[in-house]
C-alpha cells in the first residue's frame, strides 16, 4: 500500500516505557528524506535526551543515523553509516554485527518505527522481516536485531523484536513489543 508523502513535523508523547515527549522534523532532501529529531525523557529515575538525524534514501533505506544522547552522566554520540554492500560502519569502523541490517531502529524514537512499514509498503495486517540496527536509549550502545514489522493501521505501528539481542559484545535474550503512532 503506498503512503502519502509525510507530514513536515511531529510531535507525541511516549507512555507506559517512559515517560517523555518527542519532535521530529521530516523534510525532502535530493537523495531521500531527512528526519531530525528530539525525545526528552524519564525513564527508571533518569532523565535524559536523545538527538538523532536519520537519513534515508528514496526507497526508504537507512543511509546513515547520527545519535547523541545527554544525561547527568554526560554527552554520548554514536554515528552509523550504511554502505553500498549490506555493511555498517559505528563512528567510522566496520560493524560486522550489523551487517544485513535496513533500518536503524532507536529504542527513544517512536518515528524510526515507521520506517520499514513506510519502506516495504505494508497492507494493513501484514507482517514482514525488517532487520535493523537497534540503538538504546537508555544508553547509547547498538546491536543487530531481528525483527519484523506489522502494520495494524494508519494510526498504529507494532514491532516484534529481538530473538537474540547483542549488547555490542555480551549477549542477552529478550523480547519487546512497540506501538507507536
Amino acid at each position: 500500500m503506498p503512503f502519502d508523502a509525510p507530514p513536515p513535523f511531529a510531535a507525541w508523547q511516549h507512555r507506559d516505557a517512559r515517560d517523555g515527549f518527542e519532535v521530529v522534523f521530516i523534510r525532502p532532501d535530493d537523495d531521500g528524506y531527512r528526519i531530525e529529531g528530539d525525545t526528552a525523557a524519564l525513564e527508571d529515575g533518569e532523565v535524559w535526551t536523545v538527538r538523532y538525524v536519520v537519513n534515508v534514501d528514496r526507497a526508504w533505506v537507512t543511509r546513515s543515523a547520527f545519535v547523541s544522547r545527554q544525561s547527568a552522566s554526560g554527552w554520548q554520540r554514536l554515528v552509523l553509516e550504511a554502505d553500498d554492500a549490506g555493511g555498517w560502519l559505528v563512528n567510522g569502523s566496520p560493524a560486522p554485527n550489523l551487517e544485513g541490517c535496513v533500518d536503524v531502529d532507536l529504542e527513544s524514537s517512536a518515528v524510526t518505527n515507521a520506517l520499514p512499514v513506510h519502506r516495504l509498503e505494508l497492507e494493513v495486517g501484514r507482517a514482514a522481516a525488517a532487520p535493523a540496527a537497534f540503538v538504546f536509549g537508555s544508553s547509547i550502545s547498538r546491536s543487530s536485531d531481528s525483527s519484523s514489522a506489522t502494520f495494524v493501521s494508519r494510526m498504529t505501528l507494532a514491532i516484534s523484536a529481538i530473538t537474540t539481542r547483542h549488547r555490542d559484545s555480551a549477549s542477552s535474550a529478550s523480547s519487546r513489543t512497540t506501538n507507536s503512532a
